[in-house]
């Protein structure tokens, strides 16, 4: 018998005869026990399976019998094991493709540049690290001088395993990257300082600490103490999506690609990434109070984003989704054409900060959406008395101009047909001035039109001068502000546009959050008649051969030698005959199409799913605040920064400025290396030492935080 086939048979009646001793397995009947170097896996009171703890072969095939034998799903075997779920799963694969041999893990080619590095190597690397020298460069001296090439992860990898004595941090095994969740041991690290490379992330808890913003989920969303305080508790995963975020890695997946141990002092503990993180953030948005979380959440960004001025802006982003599913489809204005996809809602205000935000389940238009916005803001709390909200065309509605005037709110946005309505003579124009809160003027052509009703609304129609001399009229129903005001705050509306494009580069809104669905709204939409749509391409097709038939004639009267025309269709007149009868065939196609509906009304529901909203909606929510953050600091060190361009590129930067970190039970101190640039370096001194100012700054397990500058 062949090797192949040999091996086969023996995995077939080791799996039979496990399936007769352990029928219809479940999770509940398999308990793991630990030693301090052995592994035992019982089974309704049974060992099934024991081996060294780091005999990761054994452990290997302990999971695939389990799954192939017992049945258990690998979700719960890589929560049983403590593994990542992609883990377990390649393992399995591997075992279905080439046999045992899949089982084994190779690691000593993970870590060969490792080996390379003897003692004279790795005094060097510690020496050039010392005087500040980057990996690169300490990677080409080795080259020159020892003949050896080591890549620069590798001495960065090695550094923080065995640099201790230099001052470095000891990072996480690779392999513990296989698994879901990262284990900090904070008693290794108390009292003595740490080098961390995203020590200037710290920062970011005075934010939190001033917005509160963790407040309302970790008091809605019940939990066991236990819990509270590890890896997957609401507080820790919260952190670890809002840090991730800052950090620029624009999704769950790249969270791999933390420094495991830099990256647990920053949110003070263990943290869990890729799969365990999604599992995590499954578990809180399905708790019994995330509903009340978010609403809190949002409560409190409504008082934290009150300007005073009674504006806001309100658009929909719309975000296209590739997937397999059938979702509704939606407008895609970057693509100008209607796609499947998912649109988000934002309401932001004056300043560009976003103040909520909603998913449109069934995408329908931004009149609609606007109902529901100010209904929601109504529900959170905010008083709408007097509010102006301001929108594109694509809000204009008869409709959504009664319930804001309901409501008691006034809009303003751009005039919708407005030919007619920018046919002015020049000379009828005024000029105002705006002037802004730090003195700026802005100048404005003005003519404003008498104003007229619009169902039972008073509107007012103002005419401005445009860029290139074009007149542009928007539509208004304040009849308080000066027309110069009006104009200068509906300009200002592209704020909305630069907080889209920022977010979608710095911090991925685009993406798909989930692959899970559920039932589409209960809705009745209107949409184009498919039998419709049928015949209007077999009359196409018919005009084009028409079209065709009718060159063709064209072509052949023009090199034909008979003396007539009524000659030349006497000749042609099987040609002739042809195009009649094709123009017969389209007139009795458009007939029939006069019979048929242009549009049906269908129920969403019956045909359709969405993406599941919770998951996205909380993701979301989180990189809102991220953005509201930046926006904050931006506003703050332009008092420190003379060069306003700079300090956006310069906040950005102060994320992953390293440091040092020392800390123990009851104080966490930062000290951050120092910038490159003199004025950034003045510009960060003088922030801090107004953030050294408030003693009562503290992470969020209650440890005093300060935060200053190397000298």
């Amino acid at each position: 018998m062949p090797v192949f086939e040999a091996e086969e048979a023996l995995k077939s009646v080791a799996t039979s005869t496990q399936s007769l001793l352990f029928p219809q397995m479940k999770l509940e009947d398999l308990e793991l026990l630990k030693s301090q170097d052995r592994v035992v896996v019982f089974c309704r009171g049974f060992c099934v399976f024991t081996y060294q703890r780091d005999d990761r072969f054994s452990r290997n095939y302990c999971i695939v019998q389990l799954r192939l034998a017992g049945g258990i799903k690998l979700k719960n075997l890589s929560e049983l094991f403590e593994l990542n779920y992609q883990y377990c799963s390649r393992i399995l694969a591997r075992f279905k493709s080439i046999g045992v041999d899949g089982l084994r893990e190779e690691t000593a080619k993970r870590y060969g540049n490792r080996g390379l590095i003897d003692d004279e190597v790795g005094k060097l690397i510690l020496t050039e690290k010392k005087t500040g020298a980057s990996y690169e460069a300490i990677s080409e001296k080795i080259r020159f001088s020892f003949r050896k090439k080591i890549k620069a992860e590798s001495l960065r990898a090695w550094v923080y395993r065995n640099g201790q004595s230099s001052g470095e941090l000891v990072c996480v095994d690779q392999l513990e990257m296989e698994v879901g969740q990262v284990v900090y041991q904070g008693e290794e690290l108390q009292g003595q300082w740490h080098r961390n490379v995203y020590a200037g992330s710290m920062i970011l808890y005075a934010l939190i600490q001033r917005t509160g913003f963790l407040r309302p989920f970790e008091e809605c969303i019940v939990e066991e103490f236990g819990k509270k305080n590890a890896s997957s508790g609401v507080r820790r995963v919260v952190l670890t999506l809002f840090f991730l975020h800052a950090l620029r890695r624009k999704n769950i997946e790249q969270s791999k690609h933390l420094l495991g141990r830099d990256f647990c002092q920053i949110i003070g503990g263990s943290f869990l990434r890729s799969q365990s993180l999604r599992y995590a953030i499954d578990e809180i948005v399905q708790a019994e109070g995330f509903d009340q979380a978010i609403e809190g959440y949002y409560r409190d960004l409504i008082t934290l984003t009150e300007k005073g001025d009674r504006i806001y802006y309100t658009d929909g982003h719309f975000s296209t989704y590739y997937g397999k599913y059938n979702v509704p489809m939606g407008w895609d204005a970057r693509r100008q054409m209607g796609h499947k996809g998912r649109n988000t809602v934002y309401l932001h205000n004056s300043a560009g900060e976003n103040v909520y935000l909603f998913e449109s389940a069934a995408n329908t238009s931004l009149s609609n959406d606007i109902e529901k916005l100010v209904t929601d803001m109504e529900k959170l709390g905010m008083v709408l008395k007097r509010k102006t909200l301001i929108f594109d065309r694509g809000g204009y509605s008869k409709k959504c101009f009664s319930f804001l005037k309901i409501k008691k709110m006034y809009f303003a946005t751009y005039l919708k047909c407005r030919k007619k309505e920018r046919e002015i003579p020049i000379d009828k124009f005024e000029s105002h001035n705006y002037k802004s809160k730090s003195g700026e003027e802005f100048p404005f052509l003005i003519f404003e039109k008498e104003r007229r009703w619009i169902r039972n609304v008073l509107v007012r129609v103002i005419v401005f001068i445009g860029t290139g001399g074009r007149q542009v009229p928007i539509l208004t129903s304040n009849p308080f502000l000066n027309p110069a005001t009006i104009i200068f705050y509906l300009q200002r509306r592209w704020r909305e546009e630069n907080s889209f494009k920022f977010m979608i580069e710095h911090f991925a809104i685009d993406l798909l959050t989930t692959y899970k669905t559920e039932s589409a709204p209960d809705k009745i939409i209107t949409r184009a008649n498919p039998e419709r749509k049928t015949i209007n391409q077999a009359i196409a097709k018919k005009k084009s051969e028409l079209v065709k038939l009718r060159e063709e004639l064209a072509v052949r009267a023009a090199s034909s030698k008979t003396e007539t025309m009524k000659e030349f269709f006497e000749q042609e007149n099987k040609l002739s005959f042809s195009i009649k009868m094709v123009q017969v065939e389209i007139d009795m196609l458009m007939a029939q199409r006069e019979k048929i509906a242009s549009q049906v009304q269908v129920n969403l529901q019956d045909a359709h799913v969405i993406m599941a909203q919770k998951r996205r909606l909380f993701i979301n929510a989180i990189k809102a605040m991220n953005y509201n953050v930046e926006k904050w600091l931006q506003i703050k060190f332009e008092n420190y920064h003379t060069k306003t361009d700079e300090v956006l590129s310069l906040i950005r930067s102060l994320w992953q400025q390293p440091g040092r970190i020392r800390e123990d039970v009851r104080l966490v101190e930062v000290e951050l290396e120092p910038p490159d640039g003199k004025a950034m370096r003045e510009s960060v001194h003088l922030f801090l030492e107004e953030l050294s100012q408030n003693r009562g700054l503290r992470m969020a397990d209650g440890r005093l935080l300060r935060i200053k500058m190397m000298r």
